[in-house]
């Protein structure tokens, strides 16, 4: 019985220690080690933190935003915190939004337009790259910032603002510093020239500028002069040019300041071609008699825009024009003759449709149109072609517009658009003349006669030599060519190494509208080493020059070996031969005369 009350105290015993152990610790004899339990490799999502209000919002905001100063033209990352209100946040996005009206002055670099932040447990930071259009002015400027967020599992949405300080310009970036028109209000002509200020900061100057007027993205504006890009050769550093456009401001523009798209390609300091797009705002100020429409005023019918099917238009080429008219009053206007027409060649005196700088090349250049309601516009196509012999320039097509107001009184309106005319180029060359053979180390020369068959004057011509060959006195300015001028090109060219080289004659020059065109003629010579071996005597070797078997006695270049032969051999055995015979003879003599002398002794 005592044995039993023993065992079921030492029992008890063990079962108290067994349980006193700790559940993370593992008994091995008489050593206790402290186990941590495996970590799973991949970290599950952690449950979200209880709220202190059942089904509150997260909401994301952003708790900071460091004051980042831009400089117009820059793109910078900008450092911003994101939180939220107590609780965490689960399948959060950030998307970015210029100011109200300004949108495109700004861009906001990500692909989708939106930022994956992923959950938000605590703050978390992020670097969006932003990027300020050159052309903002100084100033502060909202942007808006949408979180979008799973909640309570519907997507949703929250907005914060943060705020962009633009100062000055950017140092390295071309720009348009502004615009105006040169009319200070806008009259019941609609129309005035455009003047966009182009600034160049950079520290070198910029060459081969082209300003484009973009009227599909500047709304109430188009073009009434067919110049799409105006041409600035050159900006200095730290300077600035101006491109003018002729713009027909729409009569439903009134008062106030509105956008435009400016279109900009330039050479960089590394000869690159850079291309931009530029959103500005430009002044519009009306006169009070620029208003249309309502009863007692005139009925006005406007060219609102147009277009041609070719980028260049050439003297004796045919294009075809097509045109819009709009009718701007409140009320219909009927019976609508138009007639496409040019004014005469300037000095030529007379009216004379002959003269004219444009006329149909096919079909007639009179329509009729029966109506066109308030507001309303009809678009029409003519086929036209500049004369053949007309000088570069820009030229003006006239639309006379003959009408009848919703009254049926007689209106009469005359609309001009102008055009850019070039003449196509022709330079020919001729008579070019290049030796097929020469040696290393000798001039080559190389002449040729250049003539300007075209009928306009060839500007800035200057000739050089690319490839295995160099020009003496490097590139040569020639200067401009009027139209039938000739002349001859005389100079000599170095080869560069030895063998078949080749290389091209380059001809450079400039068209009327300034643009760079280029003639390139192939050359090709085979340029033998320079013979550095042999003399001039007789002793052996060829005569340096005269290649292998010359023979002296056939200067032309015919090779006789028999005849070089007997001439080497010949001549030097001649003059031993004869030697030996004048030896002879002379000691004959002497022996004769010592005869004779002692006979006469005896």
């Amino acid at each position: 019985m005592k044995l039993k009350k023993l065992s079921a105290i030492v029992l008890s015993v063990v079962m108290l220690v067994a349980f006193s152990v700790p559940l993370s610790t593992t008994v091995f004899g008489d050593t206790a080690a402290s186990e941590t339990p495996p970590v799973s490799s991949e970290t599950p999502r952690p449950d979200p933190e209880p709220n202190p209000t059942p089904g509150a919002d997260p909401k994301p905001y952003v708790y900071s935003s460091q004051d980042t100063v831009f400089k117009a033209g820059d793109i910078i990352a900008v450092p911003i915190t994101i939180a939220t209100m107590d609780t965490s946040a689960y399948d959060v996005r950030m998307k970015l939004t210029g100011p109200e009206g300004k949108e495109s002055m700004f861009k906001f670099y990500d692909s989708t337009g939106w930022i994956e932040l992923g959950d938000i447990l605590d703050d978390k930071s992020v670097k969006p790259y932003i990027q300020v259009s050159p052309s903002v002015p100084d100033g502060i400027y909202p942007v808006e910032v949408t979180f979008s967020y799973t909640f309570e599992g519907n997507l949703t949405q929250a907005k914060d603002i943060i705020n962009i300080i633009v100062q000055g310009k950017s140092s390295d970036v071309l720009y348009v510093k502004g615009a105006s028109f040169a009319h200070a209000e806008i009259g019941k002509e609609n129309k005035s020239n455009l003047v966009v200020n182009i600034m160049n900061p950079t520290a070198t100057a910029i060459g081969d500028v082209r300003v484009s007027f973009n009227t599909e993205k500047s709304k109430g504006f188009s073009l009434y002069e067919n110049v799409r890009s105006v041409t600035v050769p050159s900006i200095s550093s730290q300077s600035s040019a101006g491109a003018t456009f002729g713009i027909y401001v729409d009569p439903t523009v009134g008062t106030g300041n509105y956008p435009i798209t400016i279109d900009m390609s330039y050479k960089d300091a590394l000869d690159t071609v850079i291309t931009s797009s530029e959103v500005i705002y430009v002044q519009v100020t009306r006169t009070p008699d620029s208003e249309t429409g309502g009863k007692g005023s005139t009925a006005r019918v406007i060219v609102s825009g147009y277009k041609t099917d070719v980028e260049e238009i050439k003297a004796g080429q045919e294009f075809t024009l097509d045109f819009t008219l709009k009718n701007t009053s409140q009320a219909a206007v009927n019976n609508m003759k138009v007639v496409v027409t040019s004014p005469t060649t300037a000095g030529s005196g007379t009216n004379s449709t002959s003269s004219e700088v444009f006329f149909p090349s096919e079909g007639s250049n009179s329509f009729y149109i029966a109506s066109i309601g308030s507001q309303g516009a009809v678009t029409n196509s003519i086929k036209l072609m500049a004369k053949q012999d007309i000088e570069p320039g820009v030229y003006p097509v006239l639309l006379k517009l003959d009408y009848e107001d919703d009254s049926a009184t007689a209106v009469s309106s005359e609309e001009q658009i102008s055009f850019s005319v070039t003449q196509e180029q022709r330079l020919d060359v001729q008579a070019m003349t290049i030796p097929t053979d020469a040696m290393m180390g000798m001039q080559i020369p190389i002449n040729f006669q250049y003539i300007n068959k075209g009928r306009s004057t060839i500007f800035n011509l200057s000739v050089s030599v690319e490839g295995d060959f160099t020009l003496e006195g490097g590139s040569q300015y020639i200067g401009n060519l009027t139209a039938g001028y000739n002349d001859f090109f005389d100079n000599v060219i170095m080869p560069t190494g030895e063998g078949s080289l080749a290389g091209d004659i380059v001809l450079q020059f400039e068209n009327s509208n300034g643009e760079e065109q280029e003639q390139r003629m192939p050359i090709t010579c085979n340029v033998m080493p320079m013979d550095m071996g042999g003399d001039m005597g007789m002793g052996g070797g060829d005569v340096p020059g005269m290649g292998d078997g010359f023979d002296p006695m056939n200067p032309e270049g015919e090779k006789s070996s028999l005849v070089s032969t007997i001439l080497w051999i010949g001549i030097p055995l001649l003059v031993v031969v004869v030697g030996a015979l004048a030896f002879i003879i002379i000691m004959k003599k002497r022996k004769a005369k010592k005869e004779l002398v002692e006979d006469e002794e005896d």
